[in-house]
């Protein structure tokens, strides 16, 4: 048996705890609010930014309960995602070298769930890690401050310690960044675009700074992995496009080893929290776009579409 089959059995044996990780934190960010002045109405409200995501319209990610809001319907979705696509290169990276993850628009943190949980993975079958370092760039207050709230949970049922250097939050818009700030710090820059692109974005402009991401400037080895739906699979185009020119290899990734890691079926545990919030609110619930349908595991792969760089 290889090391990607093995990786993907001990994560699937992870999938009711993070189903159970996102409800309780979720849970108590909501217990502390649910019946604070306002607090249903702008629920509400990040209800109906989220709906917007489907259409592959740009939401307003400055809405006070949008990291709540996401974290009920889209984090696992975007771990399963990340997971799927690129656990295969994360096997070979993690053992090897001191690595710093930068995720480029992170917001609850999927990637770095993703990430920590190969790594945990790694861990438990015997294998020594040389460090992982976690940056996470969001110009979206309230995502970040959900981000935090997820992963101080997520670190109270796994042992992080283990392979942890560092971890960080940044508030700023990603196109800001600079990753010369942190050079010298590890010998791999892994750069995340996990579902990044907005519709209103500049493509050309975007496929500019992704492909300058991956050049420190300093020789450090520097990969960018990205992943979006599929109707915005011209942004990925055009990054690649930049990226080819100013001499990086591409390869475009798509799910290994029988598609997605988690199965596709709801979230037990997110969908209880759901409805009881739901039935909180008798205002809303009625409301066609307030908290209706079922959470679940499911990214379909017709809808996603993936990238990876690096130098030559």
């Amino acid at each position: 048996m290889n090391r990607s089959e093995d990786m993907r059995k001990w994560l699937n044996c992870q999938q009711s705890k993070l189903d159970e990780i996102v409800a309780c934190s979720c849970e108590k960010y909501w217990n502390d609010r649910k019946d604070s002045e306002g607090f249903g109405k702008n629920l509400m409200r990040s209800q109906q930014e989220l709906w917007k995501l489907s259409d592959d319209n740009d939401a307003d990610y400055g809405v006070a309960t949008i990291g709540f809001s996401y974290a009920l319907w889209y984090h696992l979705r975007r771990v399963n995602t990340f997971l799927s696509l690129f656990a295969g290169r994360l096997i070979d990276v993690l053992p090897s070298k001191e690595v710093t993850v930068v995720d480029l628009g992170a917001g609850t943190g999927a990637v770095k769930w993703a990430v920590s949980l190969v790594a945990l993975g790694l861990y438990d079958s015997g294998q020594k890690l040389q460090g992982i370092s976690f940056i996470d760039v969001d110009n979206s207050g309230p995502m970040l401050e959900f981000n935090n709230r997820l992963w101080d949970e997520f670190a109270r049922e796994y042992d992080v310690e283990e392979f942890l250097s560092g971890h960080s939050l940044v508030e700023r818009d990603w196109r800001s960044f600079n990753a010369s700030e942190f050079q010298g710090q590890q010998e791999v820059f892994l750069f995340a675009a996990n579902y990044l692109f907005n519709t209103s974005d500049n493509k050309a402009d975007v496929a500019d700074r992704l492909a300058d991401t991956v050049d420190n400037g300093d020789g450090t080895d520097g990969q960018l992995l990205c992943a979006s739906s599929r109707r915005k699979k011209d942004f990925l185009d055009k990054t690649s496009e930049q990226a080819v020119s100013a001499g990086y290899f591409v390869h475009e990734d798509k799910p290994k080893g029988g598609g997605m890691v988690f199965a596709h079926h709801g979230l037990e545990h997110v969908n209880d929290l759901r409805k009881r919030i739901r039935d909180h609110y008798p205002e809303f619930s009625g409301h066609s776009k307030f908290l209706k349908g079922s959470a679940n595991w499911a990214e379909w792969w017709e809808r996603s579409s993936a990238l990876w760089v690096r130098r030559q």
